[in-house]
């Protein structure tokens, strides 16, 4: 996904949010925190019926902070040798500490 791969132009980033709320089924949960302990606002939904995919965004700047998959019903894959997913369990995460954009390779900020 292009929010999560890459720094975008607030106003590209705001077309994104803008989109995702218009998907059937996005709710938003006020009181997140991110893995490291930071406050934010989680647009999720629910799929494959047993995790919610979230994208967590900054409570003040409503920039990118993480992503995750949470289990939110216990599940057994059947394909292959079976996993058990158990409910509450963070699942493929994702934590952005710093991004910017800058005028050359190797620059840092």
């Amino acid at each position: 996904m292009a929010l999560l791969e890459n720094v975008l132009p607030p106003k590209v980033e705001a077309a994104i949010f803008h989109a995702i709320a218009r998907i059937p089924g996005v709710t938003l949960v006020r009181d997140a925190v991110n893995v490291d302990g930071r406050p934010a606002l989680s647009l999720g939904r629910v799929i494959d019926g047993w995790r919610r995919r979230e994208l967590l965004l900054d409570r003040q700047t409503y920039r990118l902070v993480g992503a995750r998959d949470v289990v939110i019903e216990d599940h057994v894959d059947s394909l292959g040798p079976p996993t058990v997913h158990q409910r509450g369990t963070v699942e493929g995460l994702f934590v952005r500490t710093v991004a910017t954009i800058v005028d050359r390779p190797g620059q840092t900020g």
